[in-house]
């Protein structure tokens, strides 16, 4: 169980001026700092500028009890924008069901008029289905990726111990595009995989995917130990991205792949 600390944020909103989101997204939206599930290989650690928050990080989280009314305070900035749920937490890990902040932070937004043109929400949380009904009321201006990173829960566990299986993801997904809410999968990092089986698991789930590999900013702490404890190396080739990512177009069709690669494989090596 991590440590909660609740805190009071300055602000709410990250403009994307530069980065991945940058062209995509106006910002992005954050209602927790830290995440629960602490995925060995996240990024976001790396942005605390804490040695020792780094080096915990999954064993803490700090809500932002006042993100909704920042959000509220934000209305002028939100009127036609597109916003990403969220790049640096996850928005529906487990200590959302006792604080509903992603929840609040969505119903202040909905109230809005003009409000965000476009909302994305990033998870690899099944309890996002608990807000279906308020997902549904953005029509088709919300869409909701989850993150599946491989088609192995033995994978996942070794990456992922603390997040949730990769079926009860895929029910989640079924269960929101069964309402209507455009639905897609992120599947960054990728992780290990049977790529053709992958991707039929997500062929009747999700309307698009989104595949990117895995990045190692520091040598130790990002999962890299992880492949070569277990003689993962083959999958750090680029040869494997590519055969992944032929396998989910020819299954799919290029129009429903996007895919960009970033891996630096050869700068932590060592």
């Amino acid at each position: 169980m991590p440590k909660i600390t609740a805190s009071e944020a300055r602000s709410i909103l990250t403009p994307q001026k530069v980065g991945a989101l940058s062209g995509s997204y106006s910002y992005s939206l954050n209602p927790y700092r830290g995440c629960a599930f602490g995925c060995s290989y996240c990024y976001a650690k790396e942005f605390t500028h804490d040695d020792q928050l780094e080096a915990s990080w999954g064993k803490w989280v700090r809500p932002k009890i006042n993100a909704p009314e920042l959000v509220y305070k934000s209305s002028r900035k939100l009127a036609f924008a597109s916003v990403f749920i969220s790049s640096a937490t996850d928005p529906y890990q487990p200590i959302e069901r006792q604080y509903r902040l992603t929840r609040s932070c969505l119903e202040v937004m909905l109230s809005m008029f003009p409000g965000p043109s476009k909302i994305h929400i990033h998870t690899r949380s099944p309890f996002v289905v608990d807000d279906i009904e308020l997902l549904q009321a953005f029509g088709d201006r919300l869409e909701v990726y989850m993150s599946i990173t491989t088609d192995n829960d033995e994978f996942r566990k070794i990456f992922e111990p603390h997040a949730p299986s990769i079926h009860k993801r895929l029910e989640a997904l079924h269960a929101l595009r069964s309402a209507g809410i455009i639905t897609g999968a992120s599947v960054s990092p990728l992780l290990p995989c049977n790529p053709y089986n992958l991707a039929m698991l997500l062929s009747g789930v999700a309307e698009r995917v989104y595949i990117d590999t895995i990045r190692f900013p520091k040598a130790k702490g990002y999962g890299l130990e992880l492949y070569r404890q277990h003689y993962f190396d083959r999958f750090l080739d680029s040869s494997y991205f590519k055969s992944v990512v032929e396998a989910f177009v020819d299954t799919l069709g290029a129009e429903r792949v996007h895919w960009r690669s970033r891996l630096e494989i050869d700068k932590v090596r060592s």
